[in-house]
Formats: structure tokens, C-alpha cells, sequence
């Protein structure tokens, strides 16, 4: 797999495609069960800048910035994302099944509780990503398969949008080293490509939430 992926006759592309579709899913197995931890969204935030700077042979000991790596795979950071989709994905299944899975999940237990800071729990992580509010707010609009699913599709499309917004934004505050003219073109260069990928992912997106909700589904972005 290492040969295929840092082979440059294969467009980068086609070589992030590879990676998103046999070393990704590796990566994310038993994803749903997860507590994401501010800890754990770093290391696995610099696990998949790990992986695009191997698949670009960029050495460790080069000192290139993590967007200027995004901006040489014309891609944003994304596996976050796909976690969190996946697990509200498998939570608003359990909750829409009146099954042991629900009564663990919701279920409370008596008792005081313990000292100091309490545990992060998946369904706070997850209605705070989805903007729904509260936990309880969060499984109530679990009932609604669809209104799931498109509360689904605007976080994971409203977090792509942050995430290549500051990127463009990082590379117009950029200063300009060597002769203007130049510095300019390569400045806006880099925004095009950013924006181009941002209306793929987008579109990728939209294409989706319309293929599981049907053609009459409305997205709205936050």
C-alpha cells in the first residue's frame, strides 16, 4: 500500500481517495463507541497529518506547516468529521430502538456522584457538535430519521466550512517574502485551490444527505 500511495505517476487524488478508502477505515473501527476527548482529537487530528505528509514524502525534518501539507493534497482536515458522523449515524439508530443499547445509553443510575470532574460523555460530544442543544434535546430529534440526518449533514458541512475557511484565511495572512507581484499570484493560486476543494467536499456532501433523504430534502447551512 506504501507504494501506492507515495507513487507520484498516481494523481494525488486518486492516491487520497486510496487512503480514505483502506486505511481510514482501519483507523475509525469502533469509531461509534468512542468519548472524543479534546486529548484524543489531537493525536488523532496529527495521526492524519501523519499520513498526508508520508503519502507526500515530505520529511520530518521539514519544516512545513500542516496547511501548507493540506494545500499540497488540496484537502482539510476531515477525519473528525467522519467520526462524529458515524457515530450520530449509530446513535440515532439505537435511539430509535426501544432495545437494551437505549436503556444503557439514557438509563440512569442512583447514587451520588463521584468528586472532581465528571467523565465527558458521548452524547454531550455529540449534541454539542450537531448544535442540537442539550442531551436530552439531542435524543429527542433522533425520532425524526430525516431531520436526523440533515442535522447530520449541516455539522459535518458547517465544520468543512470552518475548516477550509481558516485555511484561506491563513494563506492570505501569509507575508510576502519575495517580490509582490509573484507573492500575489502564488497567494491567490492557493486560495483558488482551497475554494475548489471546499465546493467538492460540499457538493460530496449535499450529494449524500439528498441520496438518503431523497431529491425534496433541504440542507441548510449554519
Amino acid at each position: 500500500m506504501k507504494t501506492v500511495l507515495t507513487n507520484k505517476n498516481i494523481s494525488i487524488r486518486t492516491r487520497r481517495r486510496a487512503l480514505e478508502c483502506y486505511i481510514e477505515p482501519i483507523l475509525m473501527y469502533g469509531c461509534e463507541a468512542w468519548t472524543l476527548s479534546k486529548q484524543t482529537q489531537k493525536k488523532l487530528e496529527a495521526t492524519e497529518m501523519w499520513f498526508l505528509r508520508r503519502m507526500l514524502r515530505i520529511s520530518w525534518t521539514a519544516k512545513k506547516t500542516n496547511d501548507t501539507v493540506l494545500e499540497e493534497a488540496h484537502t482539510t482536515r476531515l477525519l473528525i468529521s467522519k467520526i462524529r458522523k458515524r457515530q450520530a449515524t449509530f446513535f440515532g439508530h439505537v435511539m430509535r430502538r426501544e432495545k437494551l443499547e437505549n436503556l444503557v445509553t439514557t438509563g440512569m443510575l442512583e447514587g451520588k456522584r463521584s468528586r472532581g470532574k465528571q467523565r465527558e460523555k458521548l452524547i454531550e460530544g455529540l449534541a454539542d457538535w450537531l448544535k442540537a442543544g442539550k442531551s436530552l434535546e439531542a435524543i429527542e430529534a433522533t425520532k425524526d430519521r430525516k431531520k436526523w440526518r440533515t442535522m447530520i449533514a449541516n455539522a459535518a458541512i458547517g465544520q468543512l466550512l470552518l475548516n477550509c475557511l481558516s485555511q484561506v484565511s491563513g494563506q492570505l495572512e501569509k507575508p510576502v517574502v519575495i517580490g509582490r507581484k509573484e507573492a500575489l499570484i502564488n497567494s491567490k493560486a492557493a486560495v483558488t485551490s482551497q475554494i475548489r476543494s471546499l465546493m467538492w467536499q460540499m457538493e460530496l456532501q449535499l450529494t449524500r444527505c439528498k441520496r438518503i433523504n431523497g431529491p425534496s430534502s433541504s440542507v441548510a447551512l449554519h
